[in-house]
Order: C-alpha cells, then structure tokens, then sequence
C-alpha cells in the first residue's frame, strides 16, 4: 500500500498515518529554534488528550540545524515536564539528506519510510503550509504601513493561513507587544521595542530556507554586478519571483542606510526555482560550509508582501526580510538603524487608525 493511501488529511496536525498499533500524528516544523520546538512538542501533548491512548505523535524536523545531541536533549527536557504516561506517545526526529535522527516508537518503525517521503514532499514545497510565525511576519510587516485595527479575515486573506493558526498568532503577538486586544479583535500597537522586533524576525528567519553560494576561483562579480544582472533578467521577464535582500534591499528601502558596501548578495525567492543563478554567474558553487564566504544567499520563504507588492522589475525584499539579513551577516547595529528609520517613517506616513476587517 502506497504512502498516499496511508496518510490522510486532518483538521488539527499535519498529517494522519495509519497504523495497526495505534494512530501516528505528524508535524513537520521547519525550525532551528528551540524555544518553538518546545511549543510544537507541548502542542502535540495537548493533541493526545483527544486522541485514543493508543495514538502517538511525532515532531518531525525538516532543513533544521539542531544537532541529534540537541534533538535529545530537548525530547528528555520535555519529558521530564510533562505528564509521564507521554514518555512513549510523544517522539522526536529530524530528516537530513533522506535519513532520520532522533527517536521513534519501535511500533512505528516499519513507517519511517513512508514518514520520510511525506516530510521530502513537504520540504519540496518552497514555503511550506501556513504558519503562525507566517502570519506574525506578515502583521509586523502590516505595522510599517497600518495603524489601527487589524482583522482575523484580513490576515487570513493576506497570508490564507485558517481561521485558527491567525487566532493563536494574534495571541502570540500580542505577548510580543505588537498588538492588544480591543473589543472582539486586535489593534497594532503605536510603538514597538527593539528587543521585540529582533525576536519576530529572528523566528521569521529560523523559517526561511537557506542556500549560500561560494565563489571556487575567487573573481565572482560583485553583489552590485550580480544584482544589476539579475535586474536585466526581470526585465526580459524573467524570474519574476525574486527580490533583493540583505544591505542592498534595506538601502532601497533607506538610502542613508550608513553602510559602505554589500559583503554579498541577499536574495529572497518565494517559488523555490533557483535555475537563474547560473545567468548572473555560472562559477558559483553551492555550499552546505558555513566556514565558506557565501557572495550569494538566497532565502526561500513565503512572501509577507503577498497582495502589496508591485509587478515588474526589480524590488526590495520585505523590510522583515532585510532585516533578518543583516543581523545573520553581523550588522546588529545597522539592522537598528534600519528599523528605527522604518519606525520613523510610519509615523510620519501610516493612515491614522486604518481599520481593517
């Protein structure tokens, strides 16, 4: 029997397999971040009481940096927390390069195959299912430009994420400060601190699919060049789904960004087709090394501009976006800049109490 007849949609997890001993309820989570991994363990937890004490749940970790020695620590940490007849109901791996690390129920052995295929068809997909994280990166880019009241139905149409995942990412962001409960809904709130919006984007990073690009021999064109040749390419109408990231994106952005020269080129990509890289410069070569010096990175991840953006050309990647590039390069100091201009402007340019539904 084919994996696709044993695994089955539902409303609460990612996906459903079958099992004679029992259900097995799947998340697959692209995260490098422990502190998320701990809320998606403990929201399994949570799932199991409805379910027959014969199911068992699995945190299933696709694109993830966190070692097996720390996928260990982190299930025994959860265990030693919660309820232990969860020792054996909640597990814990990780899928790298078609194999698995971590643990699994010796009950659901004989599925791993199938496990790994779901979690490689999940990870094919550039963007993954809807997030919570997807729609706070999506409300802290509706800050820049909005105020007032921000609606369940217009961050459900903006990112089509459920009725649900906004509801609980309203909760989330509301602990961030970045909106407060009014009446039946949520307001975005008028000033956001620093250390808040360096946590939102640090989650919104751990999201993003990253692929770096090393230079073998050394002459590989500058980030400008590269930029200025993928600018000609967009104006033969091609790869259209591609914006400029990193220092170059935030000085569109903010011109008097004080940074002298882009140390690579950012881009951010939002349908996975990675084939115009060989167009702006066929001797790069991908690299897993994080000694490498990348000239290139690009960042596949969902949209947060989605129904804002224009067509045509070249444009900045989301400001959430640049961010989250400067501080992965080490501009700490020049990604608050950043943002405290992008803070500035929306105080000077943001309709005064937008309302939306």
């Amino acid at each position: 029997m084919t994996a696709e007849k044993h695994l089955e949609s539902d409303l609460r997890i990612d996906s459903r397999l079958k099992n004679p001993s029992g259900d097995l309820l799947l998340e697959f989570k692209r995260t490098s971040g422990a502190i998320e991994l701990r809320g998606v363990l403990l929201s399994l937890a949570y799932r199991l009481e409805a379910e027959p004490a014969s199911s068992r749940a699995v945190c299933v970790l696709t694109e993830s940096r966190l070692t097996n020695e720390r996928l260990q620590e982190e299930i025994m940490r959860f265990r030693a927390t919660v309820n232990p007849a969860l020792d054996d109901r909640v597990f814990l791996i990780a899928i790298r390069d078609g194999r698995a690390q971590g643990e699994l129920s010796p009950m659901d052995a004989s599925l791993l195959p199938m496990i790994i295929d779901a979690a490689q068809r999940e990870s094919a997909n550039p963007t993954g299912r809807v997030s919570q994280q997807a729609v706070r990166t999506a409300a802290l880019s509706r800050w820049l430009t909005t105020r007032g009241r921000l609606g369940v139905a217009d961050m459900q149409r903006a990112t089509g994420a459920s009725m649900p995942t906004v509801i609980a990412a309203f909760r989330a962001m509301q602990r961030d400060g970045l909106v407060y409960p009014l009446g039946s809904g949520w307001c975005l709130a008028d000033e956001l601190p620093w250390d808040s919006v360096r946590r939102m984007v640090d989650a919104h990073a751990a999201e993003r699919r990253v692929i770096r690009f090393r230079d073998p021999t050394g002459h590989a064109r500058s980030p400008m060049a590269m930029a200025e040749r993928l600018w000609k390419l967009q104006g033969n109408g091609e790869s259209p789904s591609v914006d400029l990231g990193g220092v170059l994106g935030a000085q569109l952005h903010y011109p008097d960004l004080d940074i002298t020269g882009a140390p690579r080129l950012d881009l951010c990509i939002y349908d996975g087709d990675t084939r115009f890289v060989r167009k702006i410069d066929a001797g790069l070569v991908e690299t897993v090394d994080l000694a490498d010096k990348a000239v290139l990175v690009i960042h596949i991840t969902r949209d947060p501009q989605s129904g804002l953006r224009q067509t045509g050309g070249m444009h900045p990647a989301s400001v959430v976006d640049c961010l989250a590039d400067l501080l992965e390069i080490g501009l700490h100091a020049e990604a608050q800049d950043f943002w405290r201009a992008m803070a500035r402007r929306r105080q000077e340019t943001a309709p005064q109490k937008e309302t939306l539904g």
